[in-house]
């Protein structure tokens, strides 16, 4: 497998997990990287957000959706694919992702089904990176999606109530690690968490800056854990009602520079938008 392999996740939902995948596979495509985003969250959220469903016919979208990989004998991952106007190629998300995930439960070697699914296409080795984004929910494809990655990006809120979830989320990474371990195929491709970043930052909440700085000094792995927030804006809205990316839509506002100072620390780049051909 050439392809590096990037998972965006977290047991807690709501957190901003697809608003910062499709970021960061618009970002990796202007820094010139062939880039697959698989979409495994069951609320569809990146696959309507990147707009290719209504390009689609109703069976197309049936055959070509990614539920078509959670069962007997099926098809190789490249045979799924879509374009995107943004450049990137997509594999489509489905609702239906529950029934996959009644299927890996009756799979006896589900935490590895899905990275032997993309290990065996050679087709995917077009590509430099696959993004895989993920539903907030601890079960067996999301185990899966984990144990597939090379690289963990973990998003997070500054609240009471996504932090405490997101400190126990380097456990669940660690055990998927060992899981990928134990299978010599893949020792050279561990499983790391490589950052954890809060997410639509609002600075004018009084109790922000406290949960940040209290998560900083608890998280177990805080080499993790980045300097750099992504504020708030409601620019990040209006550009996500015309199905646009912060990136795309206003690249030089504070979430944008944000996103791209997290991509190049995941990536260890230095790429910049004011260097990108956005055309």
């Amino acid at each position: 497998m050439k392809a590096e392999i990037i998972a965006v996740g977290n047991q807690k939902g709501g957190c901003g997990k697809t608003s910062s995948i499709m970021n960061f596979s618009r970002l990796s495509v202007l820094d010139g990287k062939k880039t697959l985003l698989i979409d495994l969250d069951p609320n569809e959220s990146a696959t309507i957000a990147s707009d290719v469903l209504s390009g689609l016919l109703p069976t197309i979208i049936e055959e070509k959706n990614v539920c078509n990989l959670f069962k007997q004998d099926p098809p190789d991952p490249s045979s799924l694919i879509v374009e995107t106007k943004d450049g990137y190629d997509m594999i489509i998300g489905s609702m239906d992702l529950v029934v996959a995930d009644q299927f890996l439960m009756n799979e006896s070697e589900a935490s590895k089904y899905l990275i032997d699914l993309l290990y065996d296409d050679e087709a995917l080795n077009q590509y430099d990176r696959i993004f895989i984004d993920t539903g907030g929910r601890v079960g067996p494809m999301l185990t899966a999606a984990i144990v597939a990655a090379d690289k963990v990006i973990t998003p997070s809120k500054a609240s009471m109530y996504d932090t405490p979830q997101t400190k126990r989320f380097p456990a669940f990474v660690e055990k998927c690690a060992k899981i990928k371990a134990r299978d010599r195929l893949y020792m050279d491709r561990p499983v790391e968490l490589v950052k954890v970043f809060f997410n639509e930052v609002s600075e004018r909440a009084a109790t922000t800056s406290d949960v940040i700085v209290e998560f900083m000094q608890e998280f177990d792995l805080p080499g993790a854990v980045s300097e750099t927030f992504v504020p708030f804006s409601n620019e990040m809205k209006r550009g996500q009602a015309f199905n646009q990316t912060i990136v795309d839509w206003r690249p030089k506002s504070a979430p944008a520079q944000a996103y791209v100072k997290i991509y190049n620390e995941v990536f260890n780049s230095n790429f910049t938008l004011e260097g990108a051909n956005n055309g």
